[in-house]
């Protein structure tokens, strides 16, 4: 689930798995701010972003990357449902933009 700073649902947020730095997969969010990616086991880098607006990387916990330190990873393993991602961005989109 993605969430705005105020836990509201972020409906349209573009969400990404790169694995071997290429895209994977992606799916955009629905109205309640849920995702749903179908990808087979391996360790994906996972990012998000809304519209030409590239909101960051994330890892699992839901934290954004800050660019120091290995980018963190989402690993799926034994074709198990991985569950309870809730990313909750810290400042409005505009605010997050990168370029």
């Amino acid at each position: 689930v993605v969430q705005g700073p105020d836990g509201e649902p972020l409906r349209g947020i573009h969400t990404q798995l790169y694995r071997q730095d290429r895209l994977n997969e992606g799916n955009a969010t629905d109205a309640g701010g849920a995702f749903s990616i179908m990808v087979p086991d391996g360790a994906y880098r996972f990012s998000l972003s809304a519209g030409s607006c590239r909101l960051g990387i994330y890892g699992a916990d839901g934290r954004r990357w800050t660019g120091e330190g290995q980018q963190p990873v989402v690993t799926v393993t034994d074709v198990v449902d991985v569950t309870g991602i809730v990313i909750r961005l810290s400042r409005p989109l505009a605010e997050l933009c990168e370029p």
